[in-house]
């Protein structure tokens, strides 16, 4: 009877040890899944903000163009770089910038390119 249960509580002791690396192993695989998913969190919480900001801008924006006609026409001076007779326009070209004026001339008033045949 003692021999017994010597073997099942050797049979338990290997039966628990032999589970216990994979116990571990499993622990840590979720440790690190949960950090995975904590910093996945955390962009997504910076890309909302960002979003976010971008939005309330454009809302501003939007807001101010359909109630001011002073804005509609300084924004359409702003991109299409128009200036009163009055006033002076200075380009400030800095490297690393592109920043290249729209093409505000109509594609019927441009001069047709003529090919010379010799």
């Amino acid at each position: 009877m003692k021999a017994f249960r010597l073997s099942i509580h050797i049979l338990m002791l290997l039966v628990v040890f032999a589970g216990a690396p994979t116990l571990i192993v499993s622990t840590a695989m979720m440790r690190s899944e949960q950090d995975r998913a904590q910093v996945r969190y955390q962009r997504t919480v910076r890309d909302y903000h960002a979003a976010s900001q971008r939005y309330d801008l454009m809302e501003g924006k939007l807001r101010s163009l359909t109630r001011n006609v002073g804005a509609v026409e300084e924004e359409v001076r702003e991109q299409l770089r128009m200036v009163l007779p009055d006033e002076s326009l200075v380009v400030i070209r800095h490297e690393g910038v592109r920043d290249t004026p729209p093409d505000i001339v109509p594609p019927h008033q441009k001069p047709v390119k003529v090919k010379k045949r010799h």
